[in-house]
Protein backbone atom coordinates (compact mmCIF):
# COMPACT_ATOMS: atom_id res chain seq x y z
CA UNK A 1 0.00 0.00 0.00
CA UNK A 2 1.75 3.05 -1.07
CA UNK A 3 -0.35 5.64 0.04
CA UNK A 4 -3.22 5.89 2.80
CA UNK A 5 -6.25 7.33 1.66
CA UNK A 6 -6.82 8.53 5.34
CA UNK A 7 -7.47 12.89 5.01
CA UNK A 8 -5.66 13.83 8.31
CA UNK A 9 -7.17 16.71 10.23
CA UNK A 10 -6.73 18.79 13.22
CA UNK A 11 -9.26 19.45 15.71
CA UNK A 12 -8.49 23.50 15.70
CA UNK A 13 -9.08 24.22 18.72
CA UNK A 14 -12.48 22.24 18.98
CA UNK A 15 -11.25 19.76 21.71
CA UNK A 16 -13.69 16.75 22.18
CA UNK A 17 -17.06 18.86 20.78
CA UNK A 18 -15.69 17.62 17.15
CA UNK A 19 -16.48 13.91 18.37
CA UNK A 20 -20.16 13.62 16.79
CA UNK A 21 -21.60 10.21 17.95
CA UNK A 22 -23.10 9.94 21.27
CA UNK A 23 -21.71 6.78 22.49
CA UNK A 24 -18.28 8.17 21.75
CA UNK A 25 -18.98 11.09 23.62
CA UNK A 26 -20.25 8.42 26.61
CA UNK A 27 -16.98 6.68 26.18
CA UNK A 28 -14.55 9.90 26.32
CA UNK A 29 -16.80 11.27 29.45
CA UNK A 30 -15.81 7.68 31.24
CA UNK A 31 -11.85 8.54 29.89
CA UNK A 32 -12.16 11.92 31.64
CA UNK A 33 -13.74 11.09 34.47
CA UNK A 34 -11.07 8.56 35.48
CA UNK A 35 -8.06 11.37 34.43
CA UNK A 36 -8.84 13.97 36.83
CA UNK A 37 -6.19 16.67 37.49
CA UNK A 38 -3.56 14.38 35.31
CA UNK A 39 -3.00 14.36 31.45
CA UNK A 40 -4.27 10.86 30.74
CA UNK A 41 -5.53 8.22 33.56
CA UNK A 42 -3.46 4.90 34.08
CA UNK A 43 -4.43 2.11 32.76
CA UNK A 44 -5.44 0.70 35.72
CA UNK A 45 -8.32 3.51 36.21
CA UNK A 46 -9.52 1.63 33.19
CA UNK A 47 -12.19 -0.78 34.71
CA UNK A 48 -14.45 -1.97 31.54
CA UNK A 49 -16.60 -3.67 34.12
CA UNK A 50 -17.38 -0.30 34.47
CA UNK A 51 -18.27 0.48 31.18
CA UNK A 52 -20.35 -2.70 30.19
CA UNK A 53 -22.42 -1.58 27.23
CA UNK A 54 -18.89 -0.53 25.53
CA UNK A 55 -17.47 -4.00 25.92
CA UNK A 56 -17.97 -5.79 22.74
CA UNK A 57 -16.18 -3.39 21.06
CA UNK A 58 -13.40 -1.73 23.76
CA UNK A 59 -9.88 -2.15 22.94
CA UNK A 60 -6.78 -1.81 25.55
CA UNK A 61 -3.39 -1.85 24.40
CA UNK A 62 0.37 -1.30 25.47
CA UNK A 63 2.04 0.93 23.15
CA UNK A 64 5.79 -0.43 23.66
CA UNK A 65 8.05 2.60 22.74
CA UNK A 66 11.30 0.68 22.24
CA UNK A 67 10.09 -1.86 19.30
CA UNK A 68 7.26 0.90 18.28
CA UNK A 69 4.23 -1.86 18.80
CA UNK A 70 1.17 -1.89 19.89
CA UNK A 71 -0.06 -4.82 21.96
CA UNK A 72 -2.92 -5.56 22.86
CA UNK A 73 -4.52 -6.16 26.32
CA UNK A 74 -8.37 -6.41 25.76
CA UNK A 75 -10.43 -6.64 22.68
CA UNK A 76 -14.02 -7.04 22.74
CA UNK A 77 -15.77 -10.19 20.79
CA UNK A 78 -17.12 -7.75 17.85
CA UNK A 79 -13.13 -6.63 17.17
CA UNK A 80 -12.16 -9.85 17.46
CA UNK A 81 -14.48 -10.99 14.98
CA UNK A 82 -12.92 -8.17 12.55
CA UNK A 83 -9.76 -9.88 12.63
CA UNK A 84 -10.67 -13.74 12.78
CA UNK A 85 -8.94 -14.29 9.17
CA UNK A 86 -5.83 -13.38 10.81
CA UNK A 87 -6.50 -14.71 14.22
CA UNK A 88 -7.90 -18.22 13.82
CA UNK A 89 -9.12 -19.37 16.90
CA UNK A 90 -6.57 -17.22 18.93
CA UNK A 91 -7.40 -14.71 21.42
CA UNK A 92 -6.17 -10.80 20.67
CA UNK A 93 -4.92 -10.57 23.81
CA UNK A 94 -1.38 -10.10 23.73
CA UNK A 95 -0.82 -10.19 20.19
CA UNK A 96 0.47 -6.95 18.34
CA UNK A 97 -0.90 -5.20 15.21
CA UNK A 98 1.91 -6.60 12.91
CA UNK A 99 0.11 -10.18 14.54
CA UNK A 100 -3.33 -9.26 12.87
CA UNK A 101 -2.77 -6.86 9.88
CA UNK A 102 -0.92 -7.38 6.60
CA UNK A 103 2.18 -5.43 6.89
CA UNK A 104 1.50 -2.90 4.88
CA UNK A 105 -1.82 -2.58 6.59
CA UNK A 106 -0.13 -2.37 10.25
CA UNK A 107 2.03 0.06 9.16
CA UNK A 108 -0.78 2.61 7.74
CA UNK A 109 -2.54 1.87 11.09
CA UNK A 110 0.25 2.62 13.25
CA UNK A 111 0.85 6.01 11.14
CA UNK A 112 -2.51 6.34 11.67
CA UNK A 113 -1.78 6.31 15.39
CA UNK A 114 1.42 8.30 15.11
CA UNK A 115 -0.04 11.71 17.21
CA UNK A 116 -1.18 9.90 20.10
CA UNK A 117 2.25 7.79 20.69
CA UNK A 118 4.32 10.86 19.81
CA UNK A 119 2.13 14.05 21.30
CA UNK A 120 -0.36 12.26 23.70
CA UNK A 121 -3.45 13.29 21.34
CA UNK A 122 -6.32 12.12 21.09
CA UNK A 123 -7.44 10.37 17.78
CA UNK A 124 -11.17 10.61 16.51
CA UNK A 125 -11.87 8.89 12.93
CA UNK A 126 -14.71 8.55 10.99
CA UNK A 127 -15.80 7.10 8.32
CA UNK A 128 -14.56 3.64 6.35
CA UNK A 129 -13.40 1.94 10.09
CA UNK A 130 -12.83 -1.82 8.83
CA UNK A 131 -11.82 -3.24 5.66
CA UNK A 132 -11.27 -6.47 6.38
CA UNK A 133 -11.95 -10.26 4.99
CA UNK A 134 -13.76 -8.69 1.91
CA UNK A 135 -15.98 -6.71 3.71
CA UNK A 136 -16.29 -3.09 4.91
CA UNK A 137 -17.15 -1.64 7.58
CA UNK A 138 -18.34 2.42 8.22
CA UNK A 139 -18.51 4.29 11.58
CA UNK A 140 -16.62 6.29 14.22
CA UNK A 141 -13.53 5.29 16.73
CA UNK A 142 -12.34 6.86 19.49
CA UNK A 143 -8.50 6.29 20.66
CA UNK A 144 -8.00 7.67 23.80
CA UNK A 145 -4.09 8.42 25.41
CA UNK A 146 -3.28 5.93 28.92
CA UNK A 147 -0.52 6.16 31.49
CA UNK A 148 2.19 8.97 30.98
CA UNK A 149 5.57 7.94 31.47
CA UNK A 150 8.13 10.64 32.69
CA UNK A 151 8.56 12.26 29.20
CA UNK A 152 4.44 12.73 29.87
CA UNK A 153 3.90 10.68 26.89
CA UNK A 154 1.22 7.50 26.51
CA UNK A 155 2.61 4.08 27.72
CA UNK A 156 -1.17 2.72 25.85
CA UNK A 157 -4.47 3.50 24.60
CA UNK A 158 -8.18 2.50 25.48
CA UNK A 159 -10.69 2.64 22.49
CA UNK A 160 -13.59 2.14 21.28
CA UNK A 161 -15.52 1.57 17.61
CA UNK A 162 -18.83 2.24 16.69
CA UNK A 163 -19.73 0.81 13.01
CA UNK A 164 -21.91 -1.23 11.02
CA UNK A 165 -21.33 -3.42 8.20
CA UNK A 166 -22.10 -2.24 4.62
CA UNK A 167 -24.27 -4.30 2.47
CA UNK A 168 -22.29 -6.20 -0.74
CA UNK A 169 -24.03 -4.10 -3.03
CA UNK A 170 -22.59 -0.89 -1.53
CA UNK A 171 -19.19 -1.84 -1.37
CA UNK A 172 -18.52 -1.15 -4.93
CA UNK A 173 -17.71 2.78 -3.72
CA UNK A 174 -16.35 3.23 -0.50
CA UNK A 175 -16.26 5.52 1.56
CA UNK A 176 -12.96 7.27 3.03
CA UNK A 177 -11.77 8.04 6.48
CA UNK A 178 -11.14 11.30 8.37
CA UNK A 179 -8.41 11.30 11.01
CA UNK A 180 -8.70 13.90 13.20
CA UNK A 181 -6.08 14.46 15.97
CA UNK A 182 -7.07 16.50 18.91
CA UNK A 183 -4.32 17.87 21.63
CA UNK A 184 -4.87 17.03 25.50
CA UNK A 185 -4.38 21.26 25.69
CA UNK A 186 -7.93 21.59 24.05
CA UNK A 187 -9.44 19.34 26.65
CA UNK A 188 -10.41 21.89 29.24
CA UNK A 189 -13.02 20.17 31.27
CA UNK A 190 -15.71 17.41 30.97
CA UNK A 191 -18.53 19.52 30.67
CA UNK A 192 -17.43 22.11 27.59
CA UNK A 193 -15.59 18.93 26.00
CA UNK A 194 -18.57 16.56 25.95
CA UNK A 195 -22.22 15.38 26.83
CA UNK A 196 -25.09 17.67 26.36
CA UNK A 197 -23.78 20.46 25.33
CA UNK A 198 -24.10 22.22 22.04
CA UNK A 199 -20.40 22.14 20.93
CA UNK A 200 -20.63 18.44 21.59
CA UNK A 201 -23.42 18.25 18.61
CA UNK A 202 -21.82 20.41 16.09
Amino acid sequence: MDRDPANFLLSDGRGLSVVQEPSLQQFAAYWLSKRGDRPMPDRSDIDPTEITWALSRLVIADYERDSDRYRYRLAGNDIEAVFRKYLGNRSMRGATLQDILPPDNARMVVNRWRPLDQRGDIIYMRGLVYLAAESAAVGARLLLPLGADDDGLPTGLVGYTEYSWLKPEKQDTLPGIDVISIPLAEISDHDAAVGGSDRAAA
